[in-house]
């Protein structure tokens, strides 16, 4: 078990990350990979470069399972459970975000399953097939500020949050 933090391409293939991976600038590839026990956010970044987990399990992290901010951002097949936050697209970035989230299982979290909370105008989203249940608040929760932009949500089960389903 360890923490990363990456810089230039980085590729993660079985393995365990304990405290977290954070990206800046890299390019991120991984598959069957494990993130648990961050203080933070398990997955933070790209500030600039990419990340793409499949596969993946993120649960058990203090604050959220994948941050992102500024960048590209793909999460396909991958399980986020008991964190803050699920997937959080966050407003901190100062660039535009390009995030997908495909057939996830985003169970059980604190907080929100996905938060959708970017003001970056050419940010662009897409959330298609996952199942978000069980978090104490929304399943899926889009800023207003998004109204008008390019979102993409379809597909995707809600059950059994405390707040709505989206």
């Amino acid at each position: 078990p360890c923490s990363v933090k990456a810089m230039g391409k980085v590729l993660l293939q079985d393995c365990k990350l304990k405290g977290g991976l954070l990206a800046f600038r890299a390019d991120v590839w991984g598959e069957r990979v494990e993130v648990t026990g961050a203080a933070e956010h398990a997955v933070r970044g790209p500030a600039g470069g990419s990340i793409e987990l499949v596969y993946s399990d993120v649960f058990g992290n203090e604050r959220g399972g994948v941050v992102c901010e500024n960048g590209k951002v793909r999460l396909t097949n991958c399980r986020f459970s008991q964190n803050g936050v699920g997937v959080l697209l966050s407003e901190m970035g100062e660039g535009a975000t390009d995030l997908k989230v495909v057939d996830c299982r985003i169970t059980s979290h604190r907080h929100l399953g996905i938060g959708l909370l970017d003001t970056h105008k050419r940010s662009t989203v897409e959330i298609v097939n996952n199942t978000c249940n069980s978090n104490k608040q929304s399943g899926i929760h889009l800023s207003p500020l998004f109204r008008g932009r390019s979102v993409i949500i379809e597909g995707n089960t809600c059950e059994q949050n405390m707040g709505k389903g989206i």
